[in-house]
């Protein structure tokens, strides 16, 4: 059994404000766990993460994401074990950055890059290529560049769904609380 999430983080917006331009609210109710809840919190390092509960959420499609990211910057982090399929990536101000996607269907060492991506994807391709290699290749058990793109995501915004710790976020809320549709 794997796992199949994604997540945003918004920077230089308020929560408030994505929350209404997705007509949701938040309900004050703490989410231990993300499986079947849309949930939100508020990291140390400045972003407001929504954690969804689909690795192909419908909010994912380049619309969404270009209007979500009006005024701000948007990250994006999606992982699907199932398929071994993972992604990265950044709009700013309605326009796509850049994208690191990884699908294991393609081969153990594909990793699609479009735009200009931050400095850090060069050290996590060149150790993950080297553990591939070390591991045996493209005949290895272990797919290593799976993990490319949410290192990536949890460098960019201080945030990695299988290392969550209290202090990745801000006081005085200390985990995610299950966001709902305004209309019910």
């Amino acid at each position: 059994m794997g796992c199949s999430l994604s997540w945003i983080a918004f920077k230089g917006v308020s929560s408030d404000t994505i929350l209404a331009r997705l007509g949701w609210e938040d309900t004050a109710t703490e989410v231990l766990s993300w499986e079947g809840y849309t949930a939100g919190g508020l990291l140390s390092g400045g972003f407001y993460l929504i954690q969804l509960d689909e690795c192909f959420h419908r909010l994912l499609n380049p619309e969404s994401l270009a209007r979500l990211s009006a005024g701000c910057t948007l990250i994006g982090c999606q992982a699907e074990e199932h398929v071994m399929l993972s992604a990265c990536f950044q709009w700013r101000d309605g326009s796509q950055s850049f994208r690191v996607r990884h699908y294991s269907e393609n081969g153990m060492y594909d990793l699609e890059v479009t735009g200009t991506p931050p400095a850090e994807l060069a050290g996590l391709r060149e150790q993950a290529v080297a553990q591939q290699d070390a591991d045996g290749g493209k005949d290895a058990d272990v797919d290593y560049l799976f993990s490319v793109p949410i290192d990536l995501a949890a460098a960019l915004v201080g945030f990695h769904h299988d290392r969550t710790i209290q202090t990745s976020f801000a006081p005085p809320w200390c985990s995610f609380t299950r966001l709902d549709p305004t209309n019910g």
